[in-house]
């Protein structure tokens, strides 16, 4: 049950995504765009879709069950870092567990099963699970469309609320970091499906302009060789 609450989660983040954008489109138009012009009607559609498939997922993460409390996945305040891997979840969850254990992140240090399960929390308050995609990879997902990543294995950074979220945002820096050098394939960390803060493709990593996030000392935090590059993905 667990997770289908997730997949709920997603679904009402592609939907929130596309409801945002098919508005945006409408704005732009002209202001005297007649209603049964094509591009209007099309977009109209698509606002009124993702409307209806938001509803539906956050229906569905209502009535989960197995949940202990729906108000902790605020997505407003949650990182992903989606990979495209041939390693197992589970091998995922034991580097992440042994690189957050070893930093002192996380004591006591959780079991991989943990993050696979319930999801464990950091000393500073950041939230982290791992989640493996079971199905299929929608051809329609910006990830794909848009970045030619298709996730496997997705990690979520949850913030908490009323803590000093730097340190968090060092949580995300250093994790996904270090994570990264010993997980293979394409990756991208982002907040919301907003823009990409990390890309790796083909072994090249790129982080965004985002200097809120990219400051000189999280950037020291980055082991890998890297440019700067900004990917938006909606």
């Amino acid at each position: 049950m667990q997770h289908l609450a997730d997949k709920a989660l997603k679904a009402a983040q592609v939907a929130d995504r596309e409801h945002q954008s098919a508005t945006k489109g409408i704005k732009a138009l002209p202001p005297h765009t007649r209603d049964d012009d094509p591009e209007l009607v099309q977009l109209r559609k698509k606002r009124d879709k993702a409307a209806d498939d938001l509803s539906a997922a956050k229906s569905a993460l209502q009535h989960a069950k197995g949940v202990r409390d729906w108000r902790t996945f605020d997505m407003a305040f949650s990182y992903t870092l989606d990979i495209a891997t041939p390693m197992s979840a589970l091998g995922v969850a034991e580097r992440l567990v042994h690189t957050a254990s070893d930093a002192q992140l996380m004591q006591p240090a959780p079991s991989p099963e943990d993050l696979l399960a319930e999801g464990a929390v950091t000393v500073h308050g950041t939230w982290l699970r791992v989640i493996e995609e079971e199905d299929e990879p929608d051809p329609d997902d910006p990830l794909v469309k848009n970045l030619g990543i298709s996730p496997s294995t997705t990690v979520i950074f949850r913030y908490k609320k009323n803590v000093y979220a730097q340190e968090q945002d060092d949580d995300v820096a250093f994790l996904a970091s270090r994570l990264l050098e010993q997980v293979p394939g394409d990756a991208v960390l982002h907040l919301d499906y907003e823009s990409a803060k990390l890309v790796r493709r083909a072994g090249k990593t790129s982080l965004s302009d985002d200097e809120e996030l990219w400051t000189p000392n999280r950037l020291a935090l980055i082991s890998q060789e890297y440019d700067r590059a900004t990917y938006k993905i909606d």
